[in-house]
């Protein structure tokens, strides 16, 4: 697998005895203004990139780790914002007062040209474990990669939280030889690989058939050689996914007062569990002198809130446009109108037909339609008492004209509560006119619903300008 930028790099490091063992370098999450790069360590300790423009490192920035300046643990997690676009950059990591520089040569990343806005959001979440299988996998990372006609991606990556979870947007995987957002399709393997402390990992390989949401459960193991099973991420939403769309962080804060938390004087409190409003993105709420405080944002400012699935995502640059003409809102139907984009979002379009029209989907046309009220001659019909079924006529009187024929009519019934079942066409007899009358030949089951049924009689009339359908209609009751 040809990789033109660092993308996945073990270096094993022979350290000093105060220093650590830096290994899996990864730079993953290009965009034209922000990066990340992540490592593993062999023990606990803090991590910092520091990066520039020149080749020789003069002027250097420091980046720390996302979970702060003085978080200390195995893996590292940095993001690089605020770069100049197309831009080539160098940098070198610092762990435990050990550097790793590529041998004096510094590493290298380039930003993107265009800017970040992804064509829409296809959206992938999992769980990754500990090696025991129930454990949440705190802090280790993922990565994930697209191949899209036999070329890969740059790596994507995702730091899992404390609940063991990741979720990704596949639509904002760029391709390593055109730079460009891939156009990621059906049938496009996509790769996800785990890496924890201790030289754990766990491997998944995905083959993309439509956007869905849940990609399964990862566990950790010892050195794991690499993906062991393909699953095929099929093309409905049944699983629990996240809303279409996020709930804004607000900056990671509350609404006002202390801390960004408000104070519900409303509503009274022995203990923080009488404020608990079972929500995720508005924090944790607490008991405060017998009043409720609200809690803070749990998500960062550059992140979005998932309510559905308790989760933060990253939100980089502008949020997708759901449209950027009309035809990126056709669905392809008639029946539903004419959808327009507006402002980078889809509006439903003016249904075609009115409300004395039927529209015919098949035909893209609207058709008039004129319903006769018939009267049964029958106002009862009963139910077979010995035999399971017995046939009858149902005759049907109507005061205006109509267009009954016996080859193209379609003749339904309806019972109590909607059901159809229980009273039928006889298949062995033909329905015929008479003058204004139908008779209709019909079978009643032993078992069918007692009540208030309806016959319902439709013909399609004329062909073209002028035509219509035409029901008859008539009730009658079963015991």
């Amino acid at each position: 697998m040809k990789k033109i930028i660092l993308i996945l790099i073990s270096i094993l490091i022979i350290p000093a005895s105060s220093g650590a063992v830096i290994l899996e370098i990864q730079v993953s999450n290009h965009t034209n203004a922000a990066v990340n790069i992540s490592w593993i360590t062999d023990v606990e300790t803090a991590g910092e990139v520091h990066y520039s423009e020149n080749h020789d490192l003069s002027n250097a920035l420091t980046a720390y780790d996302k979970r702060g300046q003085a978080y200390q643990g195995c893996t590292h997690y940095v993001d690089i914002k605020n770069l100049k676009k197309s831009t080539t950059y160098y940098f070198e990591i610092v762990s435990k007062g050990e550097t790793e520089n590529n041998a004096g040569n510094y590493y290298t990343f380039k930003t993107m040209e265009e800017p970040f806005v992804p064509p829409g959001v296809c959206l992938i979440h999992g769980v990754v474990y500990q090696e025991d299988g129930t454990t949440a996998a705190e802090g280790a990372i993922v990565y994930l990669e697209v191949t899209h006609n036999g070329v890969d991606s740059y790596p994507l990556a995702k730091l899992i939280d404390s609940k063991g979870r990741y979720l990704f947007n596949v639509k904002e995987a760029r391709s390593l030889s055109t730079n460009a957002l891939v156009p990621v399709s059906s049938n496009d393997p996509i790769s996800l690989r785990a890496v924890y402390c201790g030289n754990v990992n766990a491997y998944s390989d995905l083959v993309f058939d439509g956007c869905t949401y849940d990609a399964g459960s990862m566990i950790l193991a010892y050195n794991q050689d690499g993906p062991a099973t393909t699953t095929t991420i099929p093309d409905d939403n049944t699983s629990t996914a996240p809303p279409a769309d996020p709930v804004p962080s607000g900056g990671g804060g509350g609404s006002s007062g202390d801390g960004g938390s408000a104070v519900l004087p409303e509503t009274e409190c022995a203990t923080g569990s009488d404020c608990n409003d079972g929500l995720f993105c508005n924090g944790v709420e607490i008991c405060k002198a017998g009043k409720c405080i609200t809690g803070a944002s749990p998500c960062d400012e550059d992140e979005a809130c998932y309510e559905a699935k308790d989760l933060c995502i990253p939100v980089i640059g502008p949020p997708p446009a759901e449209c950027l003409s009309d035809a990126g809102c056709d669905n392809g139907l008639f029946c539903d109108g004419v959808e327009k984009c507006v402002k980078g979002v889809c509006n439903p379009g003016k249904l075609p037909c009115d409300s004395q029209e039927i529209c015919i989907e098949d035909m893209d046309t609207c058709w008039g339609s004129e319903t006769i009220t018939a009267l049964s001659m029958k106002k009862r019909l009963l139910r077979p008492v010995l035999k399971s079924r017995k046939c009858t006529w149902l005759v049907l009187k109507s005061a205006d004209e109509h267009h009954f024929d016996k080859k193209s009519s379609t003749i339904t019934f309806s019972g109590p509560e909607g059901t159809s079942e229980g009273v039928v066409v006889d298949t062995g007899r033909d329905a015929f006119r008479a003058g204004n009358f139908i008779l209709v030949p019909v079978c009643i089951d032993r078992d069918a619903t007692a009540g208030q049924w309806k016959i319902k009689i439709e013909t399609s009339v004329g062909e073209g300008e002028g035509s219509f359908e035409e029901e008859v209609e008539a009730g009658f009751e079963l015991k």
